[in-house]
């Protein structure tokens, strides 16, 4: 039985570990998205993002959690300007049947921001992002039948099966490019915010052990774009896209977000209201509203699995997920010429 069950959980782990990680919110946490976003983000930035789905008695339990500390780098002639940025981040994954698959990673990102245009806003960014990814097993949430009592049922304070829980460390590196336009300073002459970039995960092809032998993880490619359009001076609307393809597979987002300035123009308060959603083709829809008051700005968001809403047929491995991020800028510049969208 010892076998059997090490055995499943290995072939478990590495199936499960082989899966890309992601969060709903991609806009909200920008340095797992792409790691260029750190030379973009204009003012030093602490963010949180936490997503819980499934049921954890089943294994479609799913439980992300990241916190990404990024910081500027700014020159100044005559003027203050962004010229680059560094970021680090910790990251913790909880997935399967009660959470017993663990991943673990903390990122360190640096990127250099190159300026296209003197007169206009037009940059083009180069970020590389490098850390250290641990996969584990935490077998303390599992029943074992040595933990019967034939009085009582289930003990927990008798000793589980001695499982060898493998745990697999491996170096990782990421490569990430952005051309971004964004409004001008002057309102007489703004015109849209364009930002477009890629991004390659496991750049370095990093050897993994599954416990049956070394594999390697595949690149994952990311091609990301986001635009913002003045409807009026208080109202934007946002059109995003997200492709991804990593081993011959391919996932394709869409989305639109509408933001108002709701506060009043003589206010000293800035008070900003953005809601929208995505639309993850062939698989699920996700809305979010959020919210931003001068640094803090908090957002939610639902996954609704497409496949629900099909002859009232629920899946157990079809589980919505709530996301919830928040991040704050903890110095406030307003003389750095920066991206408005406030997607990011």
């Amino acid at each position: 039985m010892k076998l059997v069950m090490t055995i499943i959980l290995s072939l478990s782990s590495w199936a499960v570990f082989s899966q890309n990680t992601q969060f709903s919110q991609y806009y909200a946490s920008p340095i797992f998205l792409n790691p260029a976003f750190a030379g973009i983000i204009a003012e030093p930035t602490l963010s949180i993002n936490h997503k819980n789905s499934g049921k954890i008695n089943d294994g479609s339990f799913s439980d992300l959690s990241q916190l990404t500390l990024s910081m500027p780098y700014l020159t100044t002639t005559t003027k203050t300007l962004q010229s680059g940025g560094a970021a680090l981040s910790v990251f913790r994954e909880k997935r399967g049947f009660n959470g017993i698959y663990v991943t673990h990673k903390v990122l360190g990102a640096g990127a250099y921001s190159l300026r296209l245009d003197r007169l206009r806003p037009q940059y083009l960014t180069f970020g590389l992002q490098g850390g250290i990814v641990i996969n584990s097993l935490d077998t303390g949430p599992l029943r074992w039948g040595s933990q019967y009592n034939p009085y009582i049922g289930f003990d927990d304070s008798l000793p589980q099966e001695d499982v060898t829980a493998n745990s697999d460390a491996y170096p990782v590196f990421n490569f990430g490019m952005i051309y971004a336009v964004h409004n001008h300073d002057n309102i007489y002459v703004r015109d849209k915010s364009v930002v477009v970039g890629i991004a390659i995960d496991n750049l370095n092809v990093p050897k993994t052990n599954s416990g049956f032998g070394t594999t390697r993880e595949s690149p994952v490619i990311r091609l990301h774009a986001a635009s913002e359009s003045e409807i009026n001076p208080k109202t934007s609307v946002h059109p995003t896209l997200l492709l991804l393809y990593q081993s011959g597979s391919y996932q394709a987002n869409v989305g639109i977000y509408w933001s108002r300035l709701v506060s009043n123009t003589l206010s000293k308060k800035s008070v900003l209201l953005q809601v929208g959603g995505w639309y993850r083709l062939n698989d699920s829809v996700i809305g979010t509203i959020g919210l931003e008051v001068e640094s803090l700005r908090v957002g939610f968001s639902y996954d609704l699995n497409t496949r629900t809403f099909n002859n009232n047929d629920v899946t157990a491995q079809n589980n919505g997920a709530l996301e919830v991020s928040i991040s704050y800028r903890l110095q406030k510049s307003r003389s750095i010429t920066k991206i408005s969208n406030p997607l990011f």
